[in-house]
């Protein structure tokens, strides 16, 4: 992972190690036939992004390139641009200025295909309390455009691998906050994304544990 952060920004990017991702495509998932990267083995590419709501610079003139297989993590105090880069890497904000490139898609003019290779985790946990949570991985594997015998082996997949087993007949709004975040998880999974972006540390510690 390289990294260039220009201008006076409090953000700070490390590389905690490289890893090779233990999923793999499930038949019938939307990711076959993701097309290869133009990028060759760079996941993620930040050039010179800048954010400014009204007069307040959230980012400011930040880059930096993550490679496939590495992980990292953004450090810093409130206000530094951690989530809004995130935000703007996933397509849901638009830059000010500057450009982000995943998977070799650009977020601006591409952000179908951005959201169809990521996997999201963002701070407030997507999830509807009054499913269950097979029911709830089966409907986003769906959005995805999973189906069948694949859709069904690969939420039991998540299920096994997020620590869900014990909890898998559950209404989610049952669930304690712990539990709801290994939800959250599975559902950003569920598709095999080729970049995982998530919002808390502690989540991606959680992930790490339990593929190992």
């Amino acid at each position: 992972m390289q990294s260039d952060l220009n201008g006076k920004s409090n953000l700070q990017i490390i590389n905690f190690f490289s890893f090779v991702p233990a999923c793999r495509p499930a038949s019938g998932s939307c990711t076959e036939g993701r097309q290869p990267s133009t990028l060759s083995l760079m996941s993620l590419q930040v050039k010179n992004l800048t954010k400014v709501y009204g007069f307040q610079k959230a980012v400011n003139n930040i880059s930096f390139e993550v490679r496939e297989g590495e992980i990292v993590g953004f450090l810093g105090p409130n206000g530094a641009g951690k989530s809004t880069t995130m935000k703007i890497a996933t397509s849901y904000v638009p830059p000010t200025e500057g450009q982000v490139i995943v998977g070799g898609f650009d977020v601006v003019d591409q952000p179908m295909e951005v959201k169809r290779i990521i996997g999201y985790l963002p701070e407030h946990n997507p999830l509807y309390l009054d499913m269950y949570v097979h029911e709830y991985l089966r409907f986003v594997g769906r959005l995805y455009g999973m189906r069948g015998a694949a859709l069904k082996a690969r939420v039991n997949d998540m299920v096994e691998l997020c620590g869900l087993t014990i909890e898998q007949n559950k209404r989610i709004e049952t669930l304690s906050k712990g539990y709801r975040q290994r939800v959250g998880l599975a559902q950003a999974l569920i598709h095999d994304p080729a970049v995982l972006i998530l919002f808390l540390l502690i989540s991606l510690i959680s992930f790490l544990i339990s593929t190992n």
